[in-house]
């Protein structure tokens, strides 16, 4: 079942099994965002909203266990969505302002 994420700060995920994750979030108007993948799959990542995040997708970040991602300069209210190709894929992300 498709899941819809609205995050702040910080949120732990447990992804289904190429069920799509919209992740949106508020914040300060420029950020920068913070992925774990704690596993057990690998999950892709998509931050094209043309592009929906699909298991190894061409437009979308793979993300192994174990490995950490980040991504500045992401704009508050920046929609992004994310797919486990594993069920029960543990994704920590983790939200900060942007160092002016």
């Amino acid at each position: 079942m498709p899941q819809n994420i609205a995050i702040r700060v910080h949120a732990t995920v447990t992804c289904a099994l190429s069920d799509l994750v919209t992740f949106s979030f508020g914040g300060d108007p420029e950020n920068v965002v913070y992925f774990k993948n704690n596993g057990p799959g690998v999950v892709w990542i998509s931050f094209d909203p043309a592009n929906a995040a699909s298991v190894a997708g061409v437009n979308c970040f793979g993300i192994k266990t174990g490995e950490t991602f980040s991504r500045s300069h992401v704009l508050r209210n920046t929609t992004f969505t994310a797919m486990a190709d594993t069920a029960s894929t543990i994704l920590c992300v983790s939200v900060s302002a942007y160092p002016v």
